[in-house]
C-alpha cells in the first residue's frame, strides 16, 4: 500500500495541464485592479482639472464669505486663464486680493465664465450673486477644462454651486 503524503506535493498546476475556473478569475480580478489603479494615477490632467475646479469653487466661496463679513460688495473676475477676487473693484488684481492662477495646475487648462451673459459678478452684502453692472440676480456657468476634459460649476441666482461632470461631447447643461 502506498502512503499518502500531504507535503510536498508535486504542482496541481502540472498534474491538470492548466488553470481552474477560480484561479482565472481571481488573476483577472488582481490584474483588474492594477490597471485601474494605473490609469487613475496616469490621468494627472484629469487630476489638475479636479484640482483647479475644486480650488476656483473654494475662491468663490471665500469671497462670497467676505461680502457677508464685510458688508460690501466683492467683485469676481474671470479670464482664460486666471479668476480672482476684487474687493476694491478697481478691475485689477491688487495686493491682498485672492486669486487663482491656473497655469499652476497645468498649461492647457482654460476657464470659460458665463455669468448671465457676462464674464464678472459680484457678492451682495447678503450673499447673493448680483449681474456685474446692473442690481440683477446672476446665475450661469464657469467651465474649467483642457484638450481632452471638462467640468462645470453652475452657480444658481440664491447663490449655490453644483459641480457637474462634462462629457467629452457637449458640455452638461446647468438648468
Amino acid at each position: 500500500m502506498k502512503a499518502v503524503s500531504s507535503w510536498p506535493r508535486s504542482s496541481p498546476l502540472l498534474e491538470r495541464g492548466g488553470l481552474s475556473l477560480l484561479e482565472m478569475l481571481v488573476a483577472s480580478a488582481i490584474i483588474g485592479v492594477l490597471l485601474s489603479v494605473g490609469a487613475w494615477v496616469l490621468d494627472r490632467r484629469g487630476l489638475e482639472l479636479n484640482r483647479a475646479l475644486g480650488d476656483l469653487q473654494n475662491l468663490i466661496q471665500v469671497a462670497r464669505f467676505e461680502a457677508i463679513r464685510g458688508n460690501q460688495t466683492v467683485l469676481l473676475r474671470f479670464s482664460q486663464t486666471q479668476a480672482f477676487v476684487d474687493t476694491n473693484s478697481d478691475g485689477l488684481l491688487s495686493g491682498g486680493e485672492r486669486a487663482l492662477e491656473l497655469s499652476e495646475y497645468g498649461p492647457d487648462l482654460r476657464l470659460e465664465a458665463s455669468i448671465s451673459g457676462a464674464t464678472a459678478f459680484r457678492w451682495s452684502p447678503q450673499g447673493l450673486p448680483i449681474q456685474a453692472g446692473t442690481d440683477g440676480f446672476a446665475a450661469g456657468s464657469i467651465t474649467v477644462y483642457n484638450n481632452s476634459k471638462s467640468l462645470r460649476l453652475c452657480l444658481s441666482a440664491a447663490g449655490r454651486l453644483r459641480r457637474l461632470a462634462a462629457a467629452n461631447e457637449g458640455l452638461v447643461n446647468c438648468q
